[in-house]
């Protein structure tokens, strides 16, 4: 697989003025290619600055991938709610632009009532087939406004939204069969227990099976690990500090059908300590022959 490794958090910076010289220059030295930007929401702010900052990555061969902060809840029962999430991604579609990233990501939302807090909030009503029909209403909605500008709309799957399993995922996107919205490769979010984990050879596999040509070319790399508490507890970690192989996340990324090159990007890294990470991927990423451009 040819594939661009990619940072998401990380050292990353969430301000303008943060993208240094030597910041750059450290991707570089990493053989980062790829960025996942989250402006907090500040749409505005990049449509003014983000061709600028667009054109110096460009010029040392680092691509934006990735525009989030957008936090679209496309679930929720008000109608006020889901309208401004519609405004969300409105605005988002010329910052995105500018920064000349591949797509918008955004998970799907929460029914909670803590959905400004916790973008992922955990509600029962979250898996009723009346949440899943707003769900596709809403990523119908936004399809022509993502397709008429020329970019792709990426769903962050997770087991605690409507978005919960590759079966779910997968019935969700073809209702919705636009050729501009897809699922974001995130395996450890849909691993739904303990035994999916600790299984998780078998289960990374399936999810492309099942998802396929509705996966975007990008990967968020991570790992999980299984706390010995009881009731059973799992918990996000770096890659390398968990169970779960990066290997077999790097050979499924490689079957899925898509027309760009694939940005195998690592998520949820500590700016302090994050370099272990790398080191581990780019490590497992040379064991499974990933050819890095």
């Amino acid at each position: 697989m040819r594939a661009r490794l990619g940072l998401a958090n990380a050292n990353i910076p969430t301000e303008f003025e943060g993208f240094t010289e030597e910041i750059v220059a450290d991707w570089l030295a990493l053989g980062v290619r790829a960025l996942a930007l989250h402006f907090l929401g500040r749409h505005e702010e990049v449509v003014e600055r983000g061709a600028a900052l667009r054109a110096r990555l460009n010029e040392r061969d680092i691509e934006v991938v990735q525009y989030s902060g957008v936090n679209a809840n496309l679930v929720h029962p008000s109608e006020e709610v889901r309208a401004l999430a519609l405004d969300s991604v409105r605005r988002a579609i010329p910052a995105a632009q500018q920064l000349g990233a591949r797509m918008i990501l955004s998970g799907a939302g929460s029914t909670s009532p803590d959905h400004t807090e916790a973008f992922y909030g955990p509600a029962a009503a979250n898996y009723t087939d009346e949440t899943a029909e707003r769900l596709v209403d809403g990523l119908r909605r936004i399809a022509p406004m993502i397709e008429d500008a020329g970019l792709q709309y990426a769903i962050e799957c997770h087991q605690l939204t409507t978005m919960r399993s590759p079966a779910v995922v997968r019935e969700i996107l073809d209702a919705v069969d636009s050729p501009a919205v897809f699922a974001n490769f995130d395996p450890v979010n849909l691993l739904d227990s303990s035994y999916a984990v600790l299984t998780s050879a078998d289960r990374i596999p399936e999810m492309v099976r099942t998802i396929g040509p509705r996966y975007a070319s990008t990967t968020h790399v991570k790992d999980a690990a299984v706390l010995n508490d009881l009731v059973c507890r799992t918990i996000e970690v770096p890659p390398g500090q968990g169970v779960i192989d990066a290997a077999d996340i790097f050979r499924a990324a490689a079957e899925i059908p898509a027309e760009a090159t694939m940005a195998l990007i690592i998520e949820h890294l500590n700016p302090a300590d994050f370099r272990g990470a790398v080191d581990y991927v780019l490590a497992r990423a040379a064991d499974v022959g990933v050819e890095w451009v």
